[in-house]
């Protein structure tokens, strides 16, 4: 599972349009005797209630034996001297922490896990085995014009979206989830343009009750960013945010697959034969229980873990790949309340194993 709160507190927004490779880095070296990749972004965190920003690092590692991400955070800076920490906190995992000196494309310091302390020794990689990536982001703000208000009552609108640098690939990753995606520049003005309309129709409800609008603060965002960039694959996250009045907003995610190799994005069906779709979902029941200890025969919603909404089950076609398994991914409220967030699975390929699709391996 994945705290949405978290989610919710990293994303940020910046008010022009333009691409940066820089603001995205590939970091390769070892902690202690371990190969380790580590990918990294540069994001806009607001830190305190104000509009005040910081831009912080953010991303992930993965042990080149499982290429398997580990989201990671920065915690703490004084000049280069920067912690990152993992926040895998659902889990009540030992929190990592990355502590060192970044700069000119080298990242140098102490790992640490509970009382286990590890050097690390990271280098920016040129390897072209990495997709290269590009960063672009628009913003845009719209004033209620509400006079009689404790605080401004505005539309804030962003996209937010480090994709790849290759156009052709670019287009086929955005245009999944947005088929009018050409480009980001117009792609940017059409969704703002759209976003900024909507908002103005429904002020248009409230202009003369302007004392009694505080939920007409609505908010959108839109973010892309890579979750694993290998030799052989490339998966991004695209993560949807909209808040339009009531007690909290709503969230979304998407997992994206490229195959390198194959040249194609990669749908659930080109890995598992759905056809046995019943089979295998009795191996996600099986992990499932495993995992959070629930008897045969218990339903989960009777489970002493009491977090489940659900007493069964299915695969999702939203996944990430990582040399050992498959990580199923499940929405708001398909699994569990929404103070849980984003409930996640991972199920070896060992135990798929009866259900691979025929030549998939990865």
């Amino acid at each position: 599972m994945k705290n949405i709160l978290l989610i919710l507190a990293f994303l940020g927004s910046f008010a022009t349009s333009w691409a940066q490779e820089k603001s995205y880095i590939i970091l390769e070296g070892t902690v202690g005797k371990y190969p380790i990749v580590m990918n990294l972004h540069q994001e806009d965190w607001h830190i305190d209630s104000d509009e005040t920003k910081t831009r912080v690092w953010v991303g992930d590692y993965y042990y080149k034996t499982q290429e398997k991400p580990i989201a990671l955070g920065e915690s703490d800076r004084n000049g280069n001297q920067i912690t990152l920490n993992t926040w895998e906190f659902e889990k009540e995992e030992e929190i990592e922490t990355f502590q060192g000196v970044l700069e000119n494309g080298k990242f140098k310091g102490t790992w640490q896990k509970g009382k286990t302390k590890l050097d690390f020794d990271l280098k920016e990689s040129n390897s072209s085995d990495y997709t290269p990536i590009v960063h672009y982001q628009a913003e845009r703000k719209v004033s209620s014009g509400f006079k009689n208000t404790d605080y401004p009552i505005e539309g804030k609108f962003s996209l937010d979206f480090y994709l790849p640098k290759d156009a052709k690939l670019q287009k086929e990753l955005v245009e999944q989830l947005f088929s009018t995606y050409t480009n980001f520049d117009q792609f940017s003005k059409f969704q703002l343009d759209s976003l900024e309309s909507d908002y103005k129709e429904i002020l248009k409800e409230y202009e003369n009750e302007d004392e009694m609008v505080h939920f007409l603060n609505f908010e959108t965002m839109h973010f892309f960013a890579p979750y694993l960039n290998t030799k052989n694959y490339l998966v991004m996250n695209y993560f949807g945010y909209e808040y339009t009045g009531g007690a909290h907003g709503m969230s979304w995610e998407k997992y994206l697959t490229y195959d390198k190799q194959r040249k194609q994005w990669l749908e659930i069906q080109d890995i598992l034969e759905v056809s046995k779709a019943k089979e295998i979902n009795q191996v996600l029941d099986k992990v499932l229980r495993k995992e959070f200890n629930i008897p045969n025969g218990q339903l989960y919603t009777e489970a002493e873990v009491g977090i489940f909404l659900v007493d069964e089950i299915s695969y999702s076609e939203n996944f990430k790949l990582s040399k050992n398994g498959i990580t199923f991914c499940y929405g708001l409220y398909e699994m569990t309340p929404y103070a849980y967030g984003f409930f996640e699975l991972f199920v070896p390929f060992e135990d798929l194993k009866p259900y691979l699709k025929k030549g998939f391996s990865y």
